[in-house]
This record gives C-alpha cells, sequence and structure tokens, in this order.
C-alpha cells in the first residue's frame, strides 16, 4: 500500500453509498480505495479512487453479490440512519445493552 497524498482536499465527492460531501480530506489511501474525513460533520467515509481521479493500483474484483449502483440507490442521503447504525452497534458491543 502507498501512504502519498495525505491531507488532500477534495470537493464535491460521492461516497460508496451515493451521498455528497462538499469538502472531504484524505486519511488513508488503500488500492482502490481512499478513507476521507468530511470536514462538515466531521466523520471518515470511503471513496472510491475512480470517483476522484486517482490511478487504481490494482484491477477491482468484480463480485456478482455486490452491486454498486444499487447499494447508492438505497443508501443515497441517509448518512443519519448510517450513523445510527454504528452507534447503536458501539454501544451493544462496548456496554452489552442490547
Amino acid at each position: 500500500m502507498r501512504y502519498h497524498a495525505m491531507g488532500k482536499a477534495y470537493f464535491d465527492v460521492e461516497d460508496i453509498y451515493g451521498n455528497r460531501h462538499r469538502e472531504a480530506e484524505t486519511i488513508r489511501e488503500m488500492d482502490n480505495t481512499v478513507l476521507v474525513f468530511d470536514v462538515d460533520d466531521h466523520e471518515t467515509y470511503t471513496i472510491r479512487k475512480e470517483d476522484v481521479g486517482m490511478k487504481l493500483n490494482r484491477p477491482a474484483i468484480r463480485r456478482e453479490k455486490f452491486n454498486l449502483s444499487q447499494n447508492k440507490r438505497i443508501w443515497r442521503n441517509r448518512q443519519k440512519e448510517l450513523k445510527d447504525i454504528r452507534y447503536k452497534y458501539a454501544r451493544k458491543v462496548y456496554s452489552g445493552i442490547e
């Protein structure tokens, strides 16, 4: 893995769920994705390198079960639901509350 271009800012990018982010900074770069920090809501999101015009380190593995366009259609503009799911899981794991 290469770890260059940290802190680089991207504007109006779309994450893997189809939500738009006005300003995002790079935290970590993987083979085919980039982990970014959204400046507005202070959350981290995953963005595909193809969406921001970066070169892929290796070709993406196409899986039959995962459909990116369907995933974006289902989760578009549902950031609050994703955060609630994450917080419920963390609360259950760390405190043992169901």
